[in-house]
């Protein structure tokens, strides 16, 4: 064989291989848009898999989630924050907290599985994070779903398989709240169940950080802000330690005009979008 045949078989051989990734490349965006569809129109419920899996972007790169199936909430929570995109005005406000050498400080409390952390990922390049989950089975994929940017991109994550509570004192957890699954996970003191967690207060996660400051504070733990925000002394002292709060305030406990007061006296302007409350400390 000739040289040229040679370099010409050579060529072909690395055409084949384009053309292979392309295809592979078209499939797999395919797939995902169909996967995604199945969550926009709530067809998930009824598929027959246990879980599908979704490629999204964070950082110009594409990570792939796996989504578990009903009774699990996961479609549900993806479709709030990727698709229904609950936390959009984190982007347009985030030069409130983007700093140019310094990592950004966030507590994120009911992480679940971990998509509202990948949410922030996607805004932020460089910060350090603390994620809260009780439940130990979404705890575990959610350390599944963000070990892999904790290693690659070297974020800085502390993963706590606590409660956010007032003390810290052993809880029961219980599935009674709303739809009883597992996005909607309360505790208590005055029970014992099979399934005890211990509690974390916010001031223990400064302290565990060494931090005496957080940019972001996202709360989402099923009614537990009324224990959080109970007094006007713990409001103060948590207030006044972060510039930006985003909570998911649960109508249930008639907490949310004791929020907004909280709010109010701390110099807090904020406002609705959807099911949460997004506020701005203004003295910071």
């Amino acid at each position: 064989m000739s040289v040229n045949a040679y370099l010409i078989r050579i060529k072909q051989f690395f055409k084949k291989i384009v053309i292979f990734k392309s295809i592979l490349k078209y499939r797999d965006k395919k797939v995902n848009y169909k996967n995604l569809e199945l969550i926009k129109n709530n067809f998930f419920n009824r598929d027959l898999k246990d879980k599908i899996i979704i490629n999204i972007e964070i950082q110009n790169n594409f990570y792939s989630l796996n989504i578990r199936k009903y009774p699990y909430s996961d479609a549900e929570i993806f479709k709030q924050i990727f698709i229904d995109k609950c936390y959009i005005h984190l982007n347009e406000i985030t030069n409130v907290i983007k700093k140019s050498n310094n990592s950004i400080k966030i507590i994120d409390a009911g992480a679940n599985v971990g998509f509202s952390t990948l949410y922030f990922m996607s805004i932020y390049k460089k910060f350090e994070i603390v994620v809260i989950e009780p439940d130990i089975s979404n705890f575990e994929i959610l350390k599944n779903n963000l070990n892999y940017f904790n290693d690659y991109y070297k974020y800085s994550i502390t993963f706590l398989n606590n409660a956010l509570w007032i003390n810290n004192n052993k809880l029961s957890l219980n599935n009674n709240f709303r739809d009883f699954r597992n996005a909607s996970i309360t505790f208590d003191e005055k029970t014992h169940s099979d399934i005890m967690i211990d509690g974390i207060t916010f001031s223990n996660i400064l302290k565990l950080k060494n931090w005496d400051f957080i940019d972001l504070f996202k709360i989402d733990i099923e009614g537990t802000e009324r224990f959080i925000f109970a007094n006007d002394i713990d409001a103060d002292f948590i207030l006044s330690k972060i510039k930006i709060l985003v909570i998911e305030i649960h109508d249930e406990f008639n907490i949310r005009d004791k929020i907004y007061s909280h709010l109010q006296r701390n110099n807090f302007v904020y406002f609705n979008h959807d099911d949460l409350t997004i506020c701005i400390n203004e003295k910071i």
